[in-house]
C-alpha cells in the first residue's frame, strides 16, 4: 500500500513512484538489486532562497513550526553516502531492495536558525508561516503548469513541519566517514563571525 503524505504530496510523489518502478523492475529482471538512500533535507538547501532565507537581508519567511524537527545532510555527504553504499554488501542477498538511512543532524527549525544568526554573527527577522499558503501556492503552480514552481512550494511545506523526518535507526555507523553536523556545515559556509 502506497503512503499517503499530509502535505508535499508532488515531492512525495515522484519519489513514490520512483519506488514502485524499481520495485516493479525487481519483480521482473532477475539478480535485479537496489539501494533507496534516504538522507534528510540537503543543508544548504534549508537556508536558503529556496526555502524563504535570505542571507544578505537577513529575513526568513519559513512555511512551518520552529520546534519542528528536521534531519539536515551537507550535500557533499549525500554525494559520498551514495557512492560509499555502492561498497557496502547487502544484509540479505536474497532481497533486491535495501534501505539506507543516514544524516549530518537532527535539529528544530529554530536551532538551525540560531546556528545561521551565529555563523553570520547577525540576527534574522523570522516570521513562521502556515504551511497551509504552501499548499495553495503549489496547487496554483501544479493548475498553471509550472513543474518546478510546484516542486518548490511542495519542499518548502516539508522543512519546517515536521515532514523531514528519518526513520530509525540510523545507518551511519555503517560509512567509513563522519558527516558533517549542521554546525560544521555552516561554519563551512560562512565561517565564525565574531
Amino acid at each position: 500500500m502506497r503512503q499517503q503524505w499530509p502535505s508535499s504530496p508532488s515531492y512525495f510523489r515522484d519519489k513514490v513512484v520512483t519506488r514502485d518502478h524499481l520495485r516493479a523492475r525487481a519483480k521482473d529482471t532477475l539478480g535485479f538489486r537496489y539501494t533507496l538512500i534516504l538522507s534528510g533535507a540537503v543543508t544548504e538547501y534549508t537556508v536558503s532562497e529556496f526555502n524563504g532565507v535570505d542571507l544578505e537581508k537577513h529575513v526568513a519567511r519559513t512555511y512551518g513550526y520552529p520546534e519542528a524537527r528536521l534531519h539536515v545532510t551537507a550535500l557533499q555527504d549525500v554525494a559520498k553516502f551514495i557512492v560509499g553504499s555502492v561498497l557496502l554488501p547487502f544484509d540479505n542477498p536474497t532481497q533486491p531492495m535495501r534501505e539506507l538511512r543516514v544524516s549530518g543532524d537532527c535539529l528544530t527549525w529554530k536551532a538551525l536558525m540560531q546556528l545561521l544568526e551565529e555563523m553570520q554573527g547577525v540576527k534574522y527577522d523570522i516570521k513562521y508561516l502556515d504551511p497551509a499558503l504552501a499548499a495553495e501556492k503549489q496547487e496554483a503552480a501544479r493548475a498553471a503548469g509550472d513543474s518546478e514552481g510546484e516542486l518548490q512550494w511542495s519542499a518548502c511545506a516539508t522543512m519546517a513541519n515536521g515532514y523531514a523526518l528519518l526513520p530509525e535507526p540510523s545507518d551511519n555507523h555503517r560509512f567509513k566517514f563522519r558527516a558533517e553536523t549542521a554546525k560544521d556545515t555552516l561554519t563551512r559556509m560562512f565561517g565564525v563571525k565574531k
